[in-house]
């Protein structure tokens, strides 16, 4: 595995993409809960709800790259799955800080998976590759 993060700035962008997604996720939560179709729904037992394949495949990953299984990312693990132009020790330190979120001087998970530039669109490529290649497996 290979994350293609090429620096502070993609990590930024990617985490507006995150932040803008969850707040769409919400909106579309909230806007089901209030269709009169969930309330139909709602009053056979049934309750509705989104899953997030995306935030769920960027948490997969973060889990991956999460070697130790201590819940937050070092430097170390970072580096070992950095694309070759991101491992130079300026980039990954730079790169690192940005993950860091709220600051406290480790990478979360969930801080991983927000910095991750991973939109549906690839989520959507990634099923497709897997499909086409299961196709043509002997």
């Amino acid at each position: 595995m290979e994350l293609r993060i090429t620096g502070a700035g993609a990590v930024y962008a990617a985490q507006g993409q995150s932040a803008a997604r969850a707040a769409e996720l919400a909106d579309t939560d909230r806007r089901n809960a209030q269709s009169a179709a969930a309330s139909d729904l709602e009053a056979k037992g049934i309750r509705m709800f989104s899953i997030d394949m995306v935030g769920a495949h960027k948490n997969h990953v973060a889990q991956s790259i999460d070697r130790n299984g201590d819940g937050a990312i070092s430097p170390d693990e970072l580096a070992a799955v950095m694309a070759d132009g991101g491992k130079d020790q300026a980039n990954l330190a730079e790169t690192y800080r940005a993950m860091d979120m709220d600051h406290d001087g480790k990478v979360s998970r969930q801080e991983l998976a927000a910095s991750m530039p991973f939109t549906p669109q690839d989520f959507l490529a990634l099923v497709a590759s897997s499909r086409e290649a299961k196709l043509y497996q002997p």
